[in-house]
Protein backbone atom coordinates (compact mmCIF):
# COMPACT_ATOMS: atom_id res chain seq x y z
CA UNK A 1 0.00 0.00 0.00
CA UNK A 2 1.32 3.45 -0.84
CA UNK A 3 2.02 5.89 1.98
CA UNK A 4 -1.22 7.61 2.95
CA UNK A 5 -3.40 5.25 0.93
CA UNK A 6 -6.53 4.18 2.76
CA UNK A 7 -8.24 0.84 2.63
CA UNK A 8 -11.18 2.53 0.94
CA UNK A 9 -8.90 3.41 -2.00
CA UNK A 10 -7.71 -0.15 -2.50
CA UNK A 11 -10.54 -2.29 -1.17
CA UNK A 12 -12.24 -4.84 -3.36
CA UNK A 13 -15.97 -5.25 -3.74
CA UNK A 14 -15.88 -7.70 -0.84
CA UNK A 15 -14.43 -5.22 1.67
CA UNK A 16 -17.01 -4.01 4.16
CA UNK A 17 -17.70 -0.28 4.68
CA UNK A 18 -17.00 -0.79 8.41
CA UNK A 19 -13.56 -2.22 7.69
CA UNK A 20 -12.77 0.50 5.18
CA UNK A 21 -13.73 3.24 7.63
CA UNK A 22 -11.16 2.34 10.30
CA UNK A 23 -8.10 3.60 8.38
CA UNK A 24 -6.02 5.62 9.01
CA UNK A 25 -5.67 5.23 12.77
CA UNK A 26 -3.09 5.34 15.55
CA UNK A 27 -3.42 1.79 16.87
CA UNK A 28 0.27 1.06 16.24
CA UNK A 29 1.11 3.83 18.70
CA UNK A 30 -1.47 2.59 21.21
CA UNK A 31 -0.06 -0.95 21.08
CA UNK A 32 3.44 0.44 21.57
CA UNK A 33 2.34 2.40 24.64
CA UNK A 34 0.56 -0.68 26.04
CA UNK A 35 3.60 -2.89 25.45
CA UNK A 36 5.84 -0.34 27.18
CA UNK A 37 3.47 -0.20 30.16
CA UNK A 38 3.64 -3.98 30.50
CA UNK A 39 7.43 -3.91 30.16
CA UNK A 40 7.89 -1.16 32.77
CA UNK A 41 5.62 -2.85 35.32
CA UNK A 42 7.15 -6.30 34.82
CA UNK A 43 10.73 -5.07 35.01
CA UNK A 44 9.84 -2.93 38.00
CA UNK A 45 8.89 -6.08 39.89
CA UNK A 46 11.94 -8.01 38.64
CA UNK A 47 14.56 -5.36 39.42
CA UNK A 48 12.96 -3.14 42.05
CA UNK A 49 10.14 -5.21 43.61
CA UNK A 50 7.60 -2.75 42.19
CA UNK A 51 7.90 -0.55 45.31
CA UNK A 52 7.51 2.86 43.74
CA UNK A 53 4.68 5.40 43.63
CA UNK A 54 5.10 5.85 39.87
CA UNK A 55 4.87 2.09 39.31
CA UNK A 56 1.80 1.96 41.51
CA UNK A 57 0.05 4.64 39.47
CA UNK A 58 1.12 3.16 36.13
CA UNK A 59 -0.19 -0.26 37.18
CA UNK A 60 -3.67 1.27 37.30
CA UNK A 61 -3.60 1.50 33.48
CA UNK A 62 -2.67 -2.09 32.56
CA UNK A 63 -1.67 -2.70 28.96
CA UNK A 64 -3.19 -6.17 28.57
CA UNK A 65 -6.86 -5.03 28.68
CA UNK A 66 -5.97 -2.42 26.06
CA UNK A 67 -4.41 -5.15 23.91
CA UNK A 68 -7.58 -7.25 24.14
CA UNK A 69 -9.80 -4.27 23.28
CA UNK A 70 -7.67 -3.25 20.30
CA UNK A 71 -7.51 -6.88 19.20
CA UNK A 72 -11.29 -7.16 19.15
CA UNK A 73 -11.51 -3.94 17.16
CA UNK A 74 -8.92 -4.79 14.51
CA UNK A 75 -9.44 -8.54 14.19
CA UNK A 76 -13.16 -8.10 13.64
CA UNK A 77 -12.39 -5.52 10.94
CA UNK A 78 -9.89 -7.93 9.36
CA UNK A 79 -12.56 -10.65 9.22
CA UNK A 80 -15.07 -8.25 7.67
CA UNK A 81 -12.46 -7.17 5.13
CA UNK A 82 -11.98 -10.75 3.94
CA UNK A 83 -14.21 -13.40 5.56
CA UNK A 84 -12.29 -16.32 4.10
CA UNK A 85 -11.50 -18.69 7.00
CA UNK A 86 -8.31 -20.06 5.43
CA UNK A 87 -6.92 -16.63 4.55
CA UNK A 88 -7.96 -15.26 7.94
CA UNK A 89 -6.22 -18.13 9.76
CA UNK A 90 -3.08 -17.79 7.63
CA UNK A 91 -2.85 -14.04 8.22
CA UNK A 92 -3.27 -14.48 11.97
CA UNK A 93 -0.62 -17.22 12.02
CA UNK A 94 1.81 -15.05 10.06
CA UNK A 95 1.30 -12.28 12.60
CA UNK A 96 1.80 -14.36 15.73
CA UNK A 97 3.91 -17.42 15.04
CA UNK A 98 7.29 -16.29 13.58
CA UNK A 99 8.13 -13.88 16.41
CA UNK A 100 6.77 -16.36 18.95
CA UNK A 101 9.13 -19.04 17.66
CA UNK A 102 11.98 -16.52 17.75
CA UNK A 103 11.39 -15.61 21.40
CA UNK A 104 11.08 -19.30 22.30
CA UNK A 105 14.49 -19.95 20.72
CA UNK A 106 15.96 -16.88 22.44
CA UNK A 107 14.60 -18.01 25.82
CA UNK A 108 15.93 -21.53 25.34
CA UNK A 109 19.42 -20.24 24.50
CA UNK A 110 19.37 -17.90 27.52
CA UNK A 111 18.31 -20.77 29.81
CA UNK A 112 21.08 -23.02 28.48
CA UNK A 113 23.63 -20.25 28.90
CA UNK A 114 22.67 -18.80 32.29
CA UNK A 115 20.38 -21.16 34.23
CA UNK A 116 23.20 -23.42 35.47
CA UNK A 117 21.31 -26.58 34.59
CA UNK A 118 22.67 -30.09 34.57
CA UNK A 119 22.29 -31.33 31.01
CA UNK A 120 22.25 -34.95 32.12
CA UNK A 121 19.60 -34.36 34.77
CA UNK A 122 17.51 -31.57 33.25
CA UNK A 123 17.57 -32.29 29.51
CA UNK A 124 14.30 -34.34 29.54
CA UNK A 125 12.57 -31.65 31.61
CA UNK A 126 13.85 -28.93 29.29
CA UNK A 127 12.63 -30.87 26.26
CA UNK A 128 9.19 -31.14 27.90
CA UNK A 129 9.20 -27.39 28.62
CA UNK A 130 10.12 -26.69 24.99
CA UNK A 131 7.33 -28.96 23.77
CA UNK A 132 4.89 -27.04 25.99
CA UNK A 133 6.07 -23.74 24.51
CA UNK A 134 5.64 -25.01 20.96
CA UNK A 135 2.11 -26.24 21.64
CA UNK A 136 1.02 -22.95 23.24
CA UNK A 137 1.02 -24.36 26.78
CA UNK A 138 3.37 -21.51 27.45
CA UNK A 139 2.22 -20.57 30.94
CA UNK A 140 3.61 -23.78 32.41
CA UNK A 141 6.59 -22.92 34.58
CA UNK A 142 8.31 -26.10 35.79
CA UNK A 143 9.99 -26.26 39.17
CA UNK A 144 13.48 -26.84 37.72
CA UNK A 145 13.40 -23.32 36.21
CA UNK A 146 12.27 -21.56 39.39
CA UNK A 147 15.85 -20.70 40.23
CA UNK A 148 16.45 -18.92 36.93
CA UNK A 149 15.79 -15.18 36.77
CA UNK A 150 12.56 -14.25 38.52
CA UNK A 151 11.41 -17.89 38.41
CA UNK A 152 9.19 -17.63 35.31
CA UNK A 153 10.79 -18.11 31.92
CA UNK A 154 8.44 -15.69 30.14
CA UNK A 155 5.38 -14.64 32.08
CA UNK A 156 4.04 -12.47 29.26
CA UNK A 157 3.14 -15.40 27.03
CA UNK A 158 -0.10 -16.31 28.83
CA UNK A 159 -2.01 -13.94 26.52
CA UNK A 160 -0.93 -15.66 23.29
CA UNK A 161 -3.16 -18.77 23.61
CA UNK A 162 -6.03 -16.48 24.63
CA UNK A 163 -5.54 -14.38 21.50
CA UNK A 164 -5.50 -17.55 19.39
CA UNK A 165 -8.83 -18.57 20.95
CA UNK A 166 -10.28 -15.15 20.13
CA UNK A 167 -9.13 -15.49 16.53
CA UNK A 168 -10.69 -18.93 16.26
CA UNK A 169 -13.96 -17.71 17.79
CA UNK A 170 -14.38 -14.67 15.54
CA UNK A 171 -15.91 -16.45 12.49
CA UNK A 172 -18.37 -18.26 14.76
CA UNK A 173 -19.29 -15.01 16.52
CA UNK A 174 -20.13 -13.43 13.18
CA UNK A 175 -22.21 -16.44 12.17
CA UNK A 176 -24.04 -16.19 15.47
CA UNK A 177 -24.60 -12.45 15.05
CA UNK A 178 -26.13 -12.98 11.60
CA UNK A 179 -28.56 -15.50 13.08
CA UNK A 180 -30.06 -13.15 15.69
CA UNK A 181 -32.28 -10.10 15.31
CA UNK A 182 -30.10 -7.76 17.36
CA UNK A 183 -26.36 -8.31 17.31
CA UNK A 184 -25.86 -5.38 19.71
CA UNK A 185 -28.10 -7.01 22.30
CA UNK A 186 -26.31 -10.33 21.87
CA UNK A 187 -22.88 -8.73 22.25
CA UNK A 188 -24.04 -6.76 25.29
CA UNK A 189 -25.23 -9.97 26.94
CA UNK A 190 -21.96 -11.77 26.18
CA UNK A 191 -19.89 -8.83 27.41
CA UNK A 192 -21.86 -8.63 30.64
CA UNK A 193 -21.49 -12.36 31.25
CA UNK A 194 -17.75 -12.25 30.56
CA UNK A 195 -17.17 -9.30 32.90
CA UNK A 196 -19.22 -10.91 35.65
CA UNK A 197 -17.10 -14.04 35.27
CA UNK A 198 -13.90 -11.97 35.35
CA UNK A 199 -14.87 -10.12 38.52
CA UNK A 200 -16.11 -13.28 40.16
CA UNK A 201 -12.83 -14.98 39.35
CA UNK A 202 -10.85 -12.03 40.71
CA UNK A 203 -12.89 -12.06 43.92
CA UNK A 204 -12.38 -15.81 44.39
CA UNK A 205 -8.65 -15.48 43.73
CA UNK A 206 -8.26 -12.92 46.51
CA UNK A 207 -10.81 -14.09 49.06
CA UNK A 208 -11.16 -17.88 48.85
CA UNK A 209 -7.74 -19.51 49.42
CA UNK A 210 -9.08 -23.03 48.86
CA UNK A 211 -10.17 -22.11 45.32
CA UNK A 212 -7.25 -19.86 44.42
CA UNK A 213 -5.60 -22.41 42.12
CA UNK A 214 -8.87 -23.01 40.27
CA UNK A 215 -9.29 -19.26 39.85
CA UNK A 216 -5.77 -18.94 38.48
CA UNK A 217 -6.43 -21.69 35.97
CA UNK A 218 -9.68 -20.04 34.87
CA UNK A 219 -7.81 -16.75 34.41
CA UNK A 220 -5.58 -18.47 31.85
CA UNK A 221 -8.60 -19.33 29.70
CA UNK A 222 -10.26 -16.86 27.28
CA UNK A 223 -13.55 -16.67 29.21
CA UNK A 224 -12.73 -13.93 31.77
CA UNK A 225 -11.16 -11.80 29.03
CA UNK A 226 -13.75 -12.30 26.31
CA UNK A 227 -15.68 -9.21 27.38
CA UNK A 228 -12.70 -6.96 26.58
CA UNK A 229 -12.32 -8.49 23.13
CA UNK A 230 -16.05 -8.20 22.46
CA UNK A 231 -16.03 -4.54 23.53
CA UNK A 232 -13.48 -3.91 20.81
CA UNK A 233 -15.60 -5.79 18.29
CA UNK A 234 -18.70 -3.83 19.33
CA UNK A 235 -16.82 -0.53 19.07
CA UNK A 236 -15.65 -1.40 15.57
CA UNK A 237 -19.17 -2.33 14.49
CA UNK A 238 -20.50 1.02 15.78
CA UNK A 239 -17.55 3.24 14.89
CA UNK A 240 -19.69 5.60 12.84
CA UNK A 241 -21.70 6.45 15.95
CA UNK A 242 -18.67 6.54 18.26
CA UNK A 243 -16.50 8.72 16.03
CA UNK A 244 -18.24 12.03 16.86
CA UNK A 245 -17.86 11.19 20.55
CA UNK A 246 -14.14 10.35 20.56
CA UNK A 247 -12.65 12.37 17.69
CA UNK A 248 -10.38 15.17 18.90
CA UNK A 249 -11.06 14.52 22.58
CA UNK A 250 -7.86 12.77 23.66
CA UNK A 251 -7.22 15.22 26.50
CA UNK A 252 -10.75 14.85 27.84
CA UNK A 253 -10.71 11.05 27.85
CA UNK A 254 -7.12 10.97 29.09
CA UNK A 255 -8.06 13.14 32.08
CA UNK A 256 -11.14 10.99 32.68
CA UNK A 257 -9.04 7.81 32.67
CA UNK A 258 -6.49 9.44 35.03
CA UNK A 259 -9.28 10.53 37.38
CA UNK A 260 -10.61 6.98 37.53
CA UNK A 261 -7.08 5.69 38.20
CA UNK A 262 -6.69 8.08 41.13
CA UNK A 263 -10.14 7.17 42.44
CA UNK A 264 -9.19 3.47 42.26
CA UNK A 265 -6.07 4.08 44.33
CA UNK A 266 -8.04 6.00 46.96
CA UNK A 267 -11.20 3.89 46.93
CA UNK A 268 -11.39 0.33 45.64
CA UNK A 269 -15.05 -0.35 44.85
CA UNK A 270 -15.32 -3.53 42.77
CA UNK A 271 -16.68 -4.16 40.27
CA UNK A 272 -16.75 -0.47 39.29
CA UNK A 273 -13.28 0.50 40.52
CA UNK A 274 -10.53 -2.09 40.73
CA UNK A 275 -7.17 -2.48 39.10
CA UNK A 276 -3.52 -3.17 39.78
CA UNK A 277 -2.94 -5.97 37.34
CA UNK A 278 -4.86 -7.72 34.58
CA UNK A 279 -8.32 -7.52 36.13
CA UNK A 280 -9.88 -4.06 35.94
CA UNK A 281 -13.16 -2.54 37.02
CA UNK A 282 -15.97 -1.51 34.72
CA UNK A 283 -15.11 2.20 34.92
CA UNK A 284 -11.38 1.48 34.63
CA UNK A 285 -11.82 -0.51 31.46
CA UNK A 286 -14.45 1.81 29.96
CA UNK A 287 -12.28 4.92 30.38
CA UNK A 288 -9.16 3.15 29.13
CA UNK A 289 -11.03 1.87 26.07
CA UNK A 290 -12.51 5.29 25.30
CA UNK A 291 -9.11 6.93 25.74
CA UNK A 292 -7.55 4.37 23.37
CA UNK A 293 -10.31 4.90 20.82
CA UNK A 294 -9.99 8.67 21.05
CA UNK A 295 -6.22 8.47 20.62
CA UNK A 296 -6.70 6.15 17.63
CA UNK A 297 -8.98 8.61 15.83
CA UNK A 298 -7.60 12.00 16.81
CA UNK A 299 -4.77 13.37 14.66
CA UNK A 300 -5.28 10.36 12.41
CA UNK A 301 -2.04 9.34 10.78
CA UNK A 302 0.10 10.42 13.76
CA UNK A 303 1.30 6.85 14.33
CA UNK A 304 2.23 6.45 10.66
CA UNK A 305 4.29 9.64 10.78
CA UNK A 306 6.01 8.79 14.06
CA UNK A 307 6.55 5.07 13.50
CA UNK A 308 6.69 4.98 9.69
CA UNK A 309 4.33 1.97 9.65
CA UNK A 310 6.67 -0.01 11.88
CA UNK A 311 5.18 -1.94 14.79
CA UNK A 312 7.73 -3.08 17.37
CA UNK A 313 5.15 -3.51 20.14
CA UNK A 314 4.80 -7.28 19.74
CA UNK A 315 8.56 -7.81 19.89
CA UNK A 316 8.87 -5.66 23.03
CA UNK A 317 6.01 -7.57 24.64
CA UNK A 318 7.54 -10.95 23.81
CA UNK A 319 11.19 -10.27 24.60
CA UNK A 320 11.28 -7.98 27.64
CA UNK A 321 10.96 -10.71 30.30
CA UNK A 322 13.46 -13.14 28.73
CA UNK A 323 15.89 -10.21 28.58
CA UNK A 324 15.09 -9.30 32.20
CA UNK A 325 15.69 -12.89 33.35
CA UNK A 326 18.98 -13.04 31.50
CA UNK A 327 20.19 -9.82 33.15
CA UNK A 328 18.88 -10.85 36.58
CA UNK A 329 20.67 -14.20 36.31
CA UNK A 330 23.90 -12.27 35.67
CA UNK A 331 23.59 -10.14 38.79
CA UNK A 332 21.91 -7.02 37.44
CA UNK A 333 19.71 -5.30 40.02
CA UNK A 334 18.03 -1.97 40.70
CA UNK A 335 17.45 0.95 38.35
CA UNK A 336 20.54 0.26 36.24
CA UNK A 337 19.39 -3.27 35.47
CA UNK A 338 15.88 -2.07 34.71
CA UNK A 339 16.98 0.68 32.31
CA UNK A 340 19.42 -1.66 30.56
CA UNK A 341 16.58 -4.16 30.20
CA UNK A 342 14.39 -1.51 28.56
CA UNK A 343 17.11 -0.62 26.07
CA UNK A 344 17.80 -4.25 25.18
CA UNK A 345 14.09 -5.12 24.99
CA UNK A 346 13.44 -2.25 22.57
CA UNK A 347 16.47 -3.35 20.54
CA UNK A 348 15.12 -6.91 20.43
CA UNK A 349 11.70 -5.57 19.46
CA UNK A 350 13.27 -3.68 16.55
CA UNK A 351 15.29 -6.72 15.51
CA UNK A 352 12.21 -8.92 15.67
CA UNK A 353 10.21 -6.47 13.57
CA UNK A 354 12.73 -5.73 10.84
CA UNK A 355 14.30 -9.20 10.58
CA UNK A 356 11.24 -11.41 11.12
CA UNK A 357 7.82 -9.81 11.43
CA UNK A 358 7.88 -7.19 8.68
CA UNK A 359 9.25 -9.49 5.95
CA UNK A 360 6.69 -12.15 6.86
CA UNK A 361 3.77 -9.71 7.00
CA UNK A 362 4.65 -8.42 3.54
CA UNK A 363 3.62 -11.84 2.22
CA UNK A 364 0.06 -11.58 3.50
CA UNK A 365 -2.69 -11.29 0.93
CA UNK A 366 -5.85 -9.26 1.53
CA UNK A 367 -4.41 -7.70 4.68
CA UNK A 368 -6.43 -4.98 6.36
CA UNK A 369 -3.29 -2.90 6.91
CA UNK A 370 -0.28 -3.60 4.76
CA UNK A 371 3.25 -2.86 5.97
CA UNK A 372 5.15 -2.76 2.66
Amino acid sequence: MRSGETLAERRTDQASPEAAAILPNNFDLIRLLAACQVMVIHTGYVFASGENVAFGFLSQAPGVPVFFFVSGFLISAAWENNPDPRRFALNRALRLVPAYLAVTLFTLIAILAFAHLSIARDAPKLALWLAAQLTLLCDWNPAFLRGYGDGIANGSLWTIPIEVCFYAATPFLYRWMRAVKSETRLLAMLITAAFLLAYGDAWVMHHVPSLRMSAKILALTPFPWLGMYLCGLLAQRHLRWLMPLVHGRVLLFGLLAAAVMVATILLRAPPLLMSGNRFVGVLNFATLALFALSLAYSARGLAARLLQRNDISYGIYLFHLPVANMLFANGMRGASGMVLCWVLAVAMGCLSWFAIEKPVLARRASALYRRD
